[in-house]
């Protein structure tokens, strides 16, 4: 048998074998268990150097039509929808209607708020 929702997490047993049905709850227990797995904490934050050399500035994105339908070409059309609520198989079937509206927008929002500039 197969979900119909893949984002319900069941029931969940803690290290006193309590059974977790509460989100909240579930959250937490998942927090301390992946905080701690393979991690030995030493108090010593690493040396992190540059990782990006100062030369290294995105400075221009060209978004147009063609662009944008290409992106919207390559969806995955049996994927799970967004946080929007979308599925990926909405934008591909209508990627001719909406390339170039979402192209503009996008252009639009470069405009108020250009890549590499501080905000």
């Amino acid at each position: 048998m197969q979900l119909k929702y893949r984002n319900v997490i069941g029931a969940l047993v803690d290290d006193c074998g309590n059974i977790i049905t509460n989100d909240d709850e579930k959250a937490k227990l998942f927090h301390d268990y992946f905080g701690c797995v393979g991690v030995v904490d030493n108090n010593v934050f690493p040396v992190c150097d540059s990782l990006l050399r100062d030369e290294c500035v995105l400075d221009t994105v060209d978004v147009n039509t063609q662009n944008t339908l290409a992106a919207m070409r390559k969806l995955e059309s049996n994927l799970s929808s967004g946080p929007d609520g979308l599925p990926p198989l909405l934008f591909k079937r209508l990627r001719y209607c909406l390339a170039e509206p979402l192209a503009l927008l996008f252009s639009l929002c470069q405009l108020c708020h250009p890549i590499g500039k501080e905000v």
